[in-house]
């Protein structure tokens, strides 16, 4: 039998070590820390991103700078700042583009809606409670 290698992208280590406990467990899979890039497999948390960080990726997709980013969003731009440096992180990326092409690649943007983006107001923003 093969012994197929996977790698586990969590949001929190403890969420991480628990993936990797259960499926290190299972016969014929090897979890290991690599290279995302070199990777045939992968687990991916599906809260890997927190959902502050998904509304700002989502929101770079449509706009080129982190300005318009920012004001579509109601942050600031130095929040749109640190929440792409998380999201680098996690993605395990430097640069915006390919943060974007690796949250499409691990399934984590959601698509347009009906051709047009629906960008929904975060749920302790008084607009959320309407």
């Amino acid at each position: 039998m093969r012994t197929v290698e996977v790698i586990i992208l969590a949001r929190d280590e403890m969420v991480g070590s628990f993936l990797r406990e259960q499926i290190g467990a299972l016969r014929g899979v090897k979890v290991v820390r690599g290279d995302i890039d070199d990777a045939h497999n992968l687990v991916v948390d599906a809260h890997l991103l927190t959902p502050a960080e998904q509304r700002v990726l989502q929101a770079c997709q449509h706009h080129d700078r982190l300005t318009d980013v920012a004001h579509a969003l109601c942050l600031t731009r130095d929040t749109v700042k640190k929440h792409l440096t998380h999201i680098y992180l996690k993605l395990k990326v430097n640069s915006l583009h390919r943060a974007l092409l690796r949250a499409k690649e691990l399934g984590l943007l959601e698509e347009k809606r009906q051709g047009k983006q629906i960008l929904e107001a975060p749920e302790h923003s008084p607009i959320g409670g309407i």
